[in-house]
């Protein structure tokens, strides 16, 4: 029951472990897109996250928590609300994904 790498909703399977490098590389360049503030993970920060996942598919998300426990623990809740993946955790900042963004399809396209 308790599955560590659940399928949130229509996002898909969690990227492999290869994806899952892929995906660190890629975000390596990427700069903190939002921040999460004092509200905490309110709707309207979730609706934010969710669009910025929809839009680019890959993004940076600065979290103020106290100890690495408690940011890893909103990236997850984050990820899971805004039907994506939390790919990796560095510090205070999650690097969030979701397969089918309009990037994505943009690239697949050309």
């Amino acid at each position: 029951m308790n599955d560590p790498k659940p399928s949130h909703g229509k996002v898909g399977p969690a990227p492999s472990a290869a994806e899952r490098n892929a995906l660190k590389r890629r975000g390596h360049a990427l700069k903190a897109h939002l921040t999460m503030g004092r509200a905490g993970l309110s709707d309207a920060f979730v609706h934010e996250v969710d669009e910025a996942l929809r839009l680019q598919g890959l993004i940076k998300v600065r979290i103020a928590a106290e100890d690495a426990a408690a940011t890893r623990q909103y990236a997850a809740e984050l990820a899971a609300k805004a039907e994506g993946h939390m790919v990796q955790v560095v510090g205070r900042v999650a690097l969030l994904y979701r397969p089918g963004s309009k990037k994505d399809r943009k690239g697949a396209k050309s």
